[in-house]
């Protein structure tokens, strides 16, 4: 948190208040399977491996992931339950299949991504999408 204090002269003092969040990226990035069933705090980028292998990242019941997600190269994210809320970005050829997945904010799908929705919602206020 920051505040700024500026006094003018016969005037009242003024106090002025800016909070800021602080996000850290959670990588995925070598090649392996993975499965989020709990909690992350922070913003989800995933990417292939150094040597070009395919990260997949698996989203369960009961995930929740606060902030973005953001898959680039060739990854694959699978989205069979939990909640996103924020947006979910693709790039490059990145392979995204939604499954059951609460998202709270977009979908931004760019360059040569693919996306596969079966079931889910899409935002604070909407129906299931089928």
């Amino acid at each position: 948190m920051k505040f700024y204090i500026k006094s003018f002269p016969q005037q009242e003092l003024v106090i002025c208040f800016s909070f800021h969040v602080a996000t850290a990226t959670v990588v995925f990035d070598d090649g392996l399977v993975h499965d989020i069933d709990y909690v992350i705090d922070d913003v989800v980028e995933i990417y292939d491996s150094f040597i070009g292998s395919t990260t997949t990242v698996n989203m369960l019941p009961n995930a929740l992931i606060q902030w973005q997600v953001k898959a680039y190269e060739h990854s694959e994210l699978n989205l069979f339950g939990g909640t996103i809320r924020n947006d979910l970005w693709f790039y490059d050829a990145s392979n995204v299949t939604i499954h059951g997945v609460k998202i709270k904010r977009q979908i931004t799908a760019d360059d040569y991504s693919r996306v596969t929705i079966t079931e889910g919602i899409l935002g604070e206020n909407t129906e299931t999408i089928e």
